[in-house]
C-alpha cells in the first residue's frame, strides 16, 4: 500500500513521458513522438519542469521506471522515464510493509489466527477497527491484491521496484472504468470471512467484539458517497454471516436496507452503479440476498404475533424497509431477463402467517380511497412474494367479491321487477347448450351477456342431460367446446407443429366477435377455477398483461426462427450481406400463395446489414407476434378483460402464473395423488381392491394416467396449486365385478366395484376411462 506524498513541492521530471492507466498499453503515438511532446499533451505541469532535449523519442525496447503517479476518480495516469537515465523517482515512496493501511487481507488473518491466545486484546482491537469501518472493508477483497500470503508479501519486500506492486493492481480489468465492475473477489472474501468467523465460535468474547463492530459499520453507512469505490461496503456486508442471521435485523439488515434504498434519493448515479454491480454477481450471490430479506419479513412478522408490545408503526416501516429493497431486487432480476426464476421471490409462510384474503380487501381500498396513512402496507403491493396458494386466494376472494356485488344487483333487479316492467334475472351465468352445436350456442349467448351477468357464478346445461351442474358438467363444457375452438380446420388458430402450440391465424373468415367470445371464455374459465386446454405460448400471457414483446419470446413459439435470428445477431463475418442477402420484408403464406410483406416503408429496398440488423430483428418479432394478428388478439384481449372488468387483480399475477391458471400445468406427481386419496366406508390404503387399483393404475402408461385424470377431473392437467391440490374420494358399490367404474367429476369422486381379480378391474378400468362421455343420472 503506498502512502501519501508528505511534500507539497511541485515535482521535478526530466525526459519523462506520461501513459494513461486506464489503457493497457501506452498509445500508439506515445511510441514516435518526442518525449517532450508527449509530456506537454498529458501532463501540463510535468512539461514545464522538464529538460528533456526536444527529438528524444521513447524507445519501446527499454524498460520503463515510474517517477510520480496521479490519482483520483475515475482518471489515473503515471509520469515514468527510460530505465537507463538512472533517474530517482520524484516522489521516492516505497510500499511500507511495516506499517501498511489495515484491511481485511490473508496476512492479517493468518497473524490472527497465529496469536489470537497470545495477544487477545490487540488482535481483537485491530478486528473492531476493520469491521466498524466501511472505509477499511472497501478496501478489502480487491482482487489483485488480496490474494497476497506472507510469502508473497516477503518476496516483494526484496523486490528493488516498487513498480511491480502497482502494475499488479492496475492489470485488473483495465478495459472497464472503475465504476463498471466492483472488482470485489467474492471466493476470497467468503474464505477469509469463514476463517474469522470459525475463531468467533470458539471466543465468545471475539464474537460479540465483531457483532457490534458490525452493527457500527452499518447503522453509519450513509447513502451520500461520492465515489463508486464507496459502494463495494454493500456487496461485503451481505457476505458475514451474522448478516444472514434474521435475529440482527434491527441492528444490521434494516440499516442496511434503508441505506440502500436511500441512494435512489440521495445519489441517483451510485443506485444505478449499485443495481449494475449486482446485476453482474453470480445467482449464488444474488439467491442469498434475496433469502436474506425473505426470512426478515417472516421473522418480522413472527416477531410481531409474539409480542403484543411491539410497536405497530416500527413493525409495519421494518416491513415496508424489507419488502421494499426485495422490490428493487426483483426489479433487477427482471430487468436483467429472469436473473433468478419468477418463484424464487415466493414467500409460502405467507399463506398461514397473513390474512391474505384481508390484505387484499384493504388494497382494494387503499386503491380506490388513497393510502390512509404513512406507514400503512398491505402485501399484495409486492406481489411477488405471493406462491401459487396465495395467488389462487387473492383470485377467489376477487371472484367473491364481483360474484356478490353481481349477485346483489340481480336480486335488487328482481324486486323491482316485482312492481314493474323491468324483466327479472337470474343470479347465476347460465349456458344452455346443445353438444352437437355446442360452439354455435356458446357463442351466441356470450354476445348476448352483459358484462354484469359474466361476473356470476357459471353453470353449464347440456339439452336434453338431466344431470345438475355441480362443478363437473362445467369442466366438460370447457373441454369440448375449447377441442373445437382450437380445432385449425376451423379457421381461428394454427397450430405450430414444431413444438405444438396454438396462435391467432393471420388470415381468417371469421369476424372480431368470435375472437371476442374466445377471450370471454378464457376469462371465464379463470374466474370459475376451471382448466382449459389452451395451448398457446407464454406470449400471449404476457400480452395480455401489457408487457412488451421480445426475441426471447420466440422460445416456444418457434425455436428454428429464434434461433435463425440469433445467428444474424452474433454473425461476424465481414461478408455479412452476401451471407444473408436480407432486406427489411418478411415472406408469408397467405391463402397458401407467398405473399411479401414490407417491415418497413419501401423495406425491400433497404438491405440488412451489420449496423441495422438488431433494428430488422425488432421489426421481424414484433410483426409476427403483434402487427400481423393485431385485430385478432385485439379482440380476444377486448373479450377477455370484459370478465375482469379492470386490471387490479391481474396486476398481481405473472405471465407464468397467469398462463398456468388458466390451462393448469403437467407436474405430475401420481404418488402425491395416491397419498391424499380420501377413502370411504369399507375402503382404506390397505384393503385388497384399493392394492390393485394402484398397482394398476402405476403400471399404466403416461397417456392413460392423463385419460384417467381426465375421466376423474374433467381435465388432463393439474392446478397450480399443484397434485396435492387434487383431492380424489374412492367409495365402495355393490352389485358385482362386472359393473365398470364410474366417475363424479363435480367431487372427483370414483365409485369402485369391489373387484377381487386384477386383469378384471384394469379391463374394466381402462374401458370406463377410453368410452366413457356425458353426463346422464346414475
Amino acid at each position: 500500500m503506498l502512502t501519501d506524498n508528505p511534500s507539497s513541492q511541485p515535482p521535478t521530471c526530466h525526459g519523462v513521458i506520461a501513459v494513461d492507466l486506464s489503457r493497457e498499453q501506452p498509445p500508439k503515438e506515445a511510441l514516435e513522438e518526442p518525449v517532450a511532446m508527449q509530456t506537454a499533451k498529458h501532463s501540463p505541469k510535468a512539461m514545464k519542469k522538464s529538460t528533456a532535449e526536444e527529438g528524444t523519442t521513447y524507445d519501446k525496447n527499454k524498460d520503463l521506471i515510474v517517477n510520480q503517479i496521479f490519482g483520483g476518480g475515475d482518471q489515473s495516469f503515471f509520469i515514468c522515464s527510460q530505465q537507463e537515465e538512472d533517474l530517482e523517482p520524484v516522489d521516492q515512496r516505497l510500499a511500507l510493509f511495516s506499517c501498511p493501511i489495515m484491511t481485511l487481507s490473508v496476512q492479517w488473518v493468518e497473524l490472527l489466527e497465529q496469536t489470537i491466545e497470545d495477544n487477545q486484546e490487540e488482535r481483537l482491537r485491530e478486528l473492531e477497527v476493520i469491521f466498524s469501518s466501511s472505509a477499511l472493508l472497501n478496501g478489502s477483497f480487491i482482487r489483485g491484491n488480496e490474494m497476497l500470503s506472507n510469502d508473497e508479501l516477503s518476496v516483494l519486500q526484496q523486490s528493488s521496484s516498487h513498480t511491480r506492486v502497482l502494475l499488479r493492481s492496475f492489470s485488473i480489468e483495465r478495459d472497464l472504468p472503475a465504476s463498471s465492475h466492483h472488482n470485489i473477489s467474492f471466493d476470497s472474501a467468503l474464505h477469509l470471512l469463514q476463517r474469522i468467523e470459525a475463531l468467533t465460535d470458539a471466543h465468545a468474547a471475539m464474537a460479540s467484539r465483531m457483532e457490534a463492530a458490525l452493527h457500527h459499520c452499518t447503522v453509519t453507512l450513509v447513502p451520500m458517497v461520492q465515489d463508486s469505490e464507496e459502494l463495494r461496503i454493500y456487496l461485503i456486508l451481505p457476505l458475514c454471516r451474522l448478516f444472514a442471521e434474521a435475529r440482527h435485523y434491527e441492528s444490521l439488515q434494516i440499516p442496511y436496507a434503508v441505506s440502500v434504498l436511500e441512494l435512489k434519493k440521495k445519489r441517483l448515479w451510485a443506485d444505478r452503479c449499485l443495481d449494475m454491480w449486482l446485476t453482474s454477481t453470480d445467482t449464488v450471490y444474488f439467491q442469498r440476498l434475496v433469502d436474506i430479506y425473505k426470512r426478515i419479513v417472516i421473522y418480522v412478522i413472527d416477531q410481531t404475533s409474539s409480542n403484543k408490545q411491539y410497536i405497530a408503526t416500527r413493525w409495519q416501516q421494518y416491513l415496508l424497509t424489507s419488502l421494499s429493497l426485495l422490490e428493487k431486487l426483483h426489479h433487477i432480476s427482471v430487468s436483467s431477463h429472469s436473473k433468478l426464476s419468477y418463484d424464487s421471490f415466493y414467500i409460502p409462510e405467507l399463506t398461514t402467517k397473513v390474512d391474505i384474503s384481508a390484505d387484499y380487501q384493504s388494497w382494494v381500498e387503499q386503491q380506490r380511497f388513497g393510502r390512509p396513512g404513512q406507514y400503512a402496507i398491505s402485501f399484495c403491493r409486492f406481489p411477488f412474494v405471493f406462491d401459487a396458494p396465495a395467488k389462487t386466494v387473492l383470485l377467489q376472494t376477487d371472484a367473491a367479491l364481483q360474484m356478490q356485488e353481481a349477485v346483489g344487483e340481480a336480486q335488487v333487479q328482481n324486486m323491482f321487477s316485482m312492481i314493474s316492467s323491468i324483466a327479472p334475472t337470474l343470479p347465476i351465468l347460465l349456458l344452455q347448450v346443445r353438444r352437437d352445436h355446442i360452439m354455435e350456442d356458446t357463442f351466441s349467448q356470450l354476445e348476448q351477456f352483459h358484462v354484469t351477468d359474466l361476473k356470476k357464478p357459471m353453470k353449464v346445461k347440456f339439452v336434453g342431460e338431466e344431470a345438475v351442474d355441480q362443478g363437473g358438467v362445467t369442466k366438460e363444457f370447457f373441454l369440448l367446446l375449447m377441442q373445437k375452438v382450437l380445432n385449425p380446420d376451423y379457421g381461428m388458430f394454427e397450430e405450430h407443429e414444431e413444438i405444438r402450440t396454438m396462435w391467432f391465424r393471420e388470415q381468417t373468415f371469421e369476424d372480431e366477435s368470435k375472437f371476442a367470445s374466445v377471450g370471454m371464455l378464457c376469462g371465464l374459465a379463470i374466474y370459475n377455477f376451471q382448466i382449459i386446454d389452451l395451448r398457446f405460448p407464454l406470449v400471449l400471457y404476457k400480452k395480455l398483461l401489457g408487457s412488451a414483446t421480445s426475441l426471447i419470446d420466440l422460445v416456444d413459439f418457434s425455436p428454428a426462427v429464434l434461433h435463425s435470428l440469433e445467428q444474424l445477431l452474433q454473425y461476424e463475418g465481414d461478408d455479412f450481406q452476401e451471407t444473408f442477402s436480407l432486406a427489411f420484408e418478411i415472406v408469408r403464406e397467405r391463402f397458401e400463395e407467398p405473399v411479401v410483406v414490407e417491415l418497413v416503408p419501401r423495406g425491400s429496398s433497404i438491405p440488412v446489414n451489420v449496423d441495422n440488423r438488431e433494428e430488422y430483428v425488432a421489426k421481424y418479432v414484433d410483426y409476427l407476434l403483434n402487427v400481423s394478428v393485431q385485430m385478432q388478439f385485439t379482440a380476444f384481449k377486448a373479450g377477455f378483460m370484459r370478465v375482469f372488468g379492470n386490471r387490479r387483480i391481474l396486476e398481481l399475477f405473472q405471465p407464468e402464473e397467469l398462463m398456468a391458471m388458466v390451462v393448469g400445468n403437467e407436474n405430475y406427481d401420481w404418488e402425491e395423488l395416491e397419498k391424499s386419496t380420501t377413502y370411504k366406508d369399507e375402503y382404506n390404503p390397505n384393503h385388497p381392491t384399493i392394492r390393485m387399483f394402484w398397482d394398476v393404475f402405476h403400471e399404466f402408461t403416461l397417456e392413460q394416467k392423463k385419460k384417467f385424470l381426465s375421466y376423474l377431473t374433467g381435465s388432463d392437467r393439474i392446478p397450480i396449486q399443484g397434485m396435492q391440490s387434487l383431492k380424489m374420494y374412492i367409495q365402495p358399490v355393490r352389485g358385482g365385478e362386472n359393473y365398470l367404474p364410474v366417475a363424479h367429476t363435480c367431487f372427483n369422486l370414483l365409485d369402485l366395484p369391489v373387484y377381487t381379480d386384477k386383469q378384471r378391474l384394469c379391463g374394466k378400468l381402462l374401458q370406463a376411462i377410453d368410452c366413457t362421455k356425458g353426463f346422464g343420472l346414475i
